[in-house]
């Protein structure tokens, strides 16, 4: 019986089929390609698990690339344990992608059982959930109860400034849409009636955007990340002085 369809709700993200069709029962695992949450957000949305693998660890080969240095591939299922079976069978070096790593695949499952006493969790609140305005309060309600409940598993619950996510954002999308018209610049010139409205109008922010407006996205990039890595360094070194 096929129900009608509610518009009041979404499966969000580009790999909302997969999310979808795990939500419906219809598969065990299916994969998704994340650039900017499309693996995270339908999983959320859909009530399933997903994960962004560290780049290089899954092979994109056969993924039509929307953002090379940003494009990322990975299991989505119905649960933790199921995940890390899937990425277990997907994960290692594929000489067929250049930017696939060529190290060591860990045995995901391996800690799957392992209490999380003495794990450290940063939580970027400061500059980052209040800036952005369209956090649900219902959500960022039951966000806090799990930090609790992680809390009292044993979990150390760290609030770091969030600052450099949110000035990664601006850096993320340059870098995205100037690498999305590069790969797609001849189908858009030649067919754009092809492309979805919304996907025209961020291809038309990379057509207009300069070499220099993507080295600089790309300088900004490394910086951040190594902000971020000082910050963990820093968190790790205040949790180890408490202990």
């Amino acid at each position: 019986m096929i129900s009608k369809t509610n518009r009041d709700i979404t499966t969000r993200g580009s790999s909302s089929g997969s999310g979808a069709a795990l939500a419906a029962g219809l598969c065990y695992g299916a994969l998704g390609s994340d650039t900017g949450g499309s693996i995270r957000t339908p999983s959320s949305h859909c009530g399933v698990v997903g994960i962004k693998p560290t780049y290089g660890r899954v092979s994109r080969y056969g993924v039509v690339p929307l953002s090379w240095s940003l494009d990322h591939a990975g299991p989505m299922v119905r649960s933790v344990e199921d995940c890390a079976i899937l990425l277990q069978a997907i994960a290692g070096y594929d000489v067929k992608d250049p930017a696939s790593a060529n190290a060591d695949v860990p045995d995901f499952s391996s800690g799957l059982r392992r209490e999380i006493r003495g794990m450290r969790i940063g939580v970027p609140r400061a500059r980052w959930f209040d800036e952005n305005l369209g956090v649900d309060r219902q959500t960022e309600e039951l966000f806090d109860q799990a930090l609790k409940m992680l809390e009292k598993l044993g979990a150390t619950i760290s609030e770091i400034d969030g600052k450099p996510f949110s000035m990664a954002r601006k850096a993320n999308q340059t870098i995205l849409v100037c690498e999305a018209y590069a790969y797609h610049e001849r189908r858009f010139q030649e067919a754009p009636e092809k492309f979805g409205s919304s996907v025209r109008r961020r291809m038309l922010e990379g057509a207009f955007l300069s070499a220099a407006d993507y080295i600089n996205a790309q300088r900004a990039r490394a910086a951040l990340n190594e902000e971020i890595g000082e910050g963990a360094k820093i968190l790790r070194r205040r949790d180890g002085a408490r202990q």
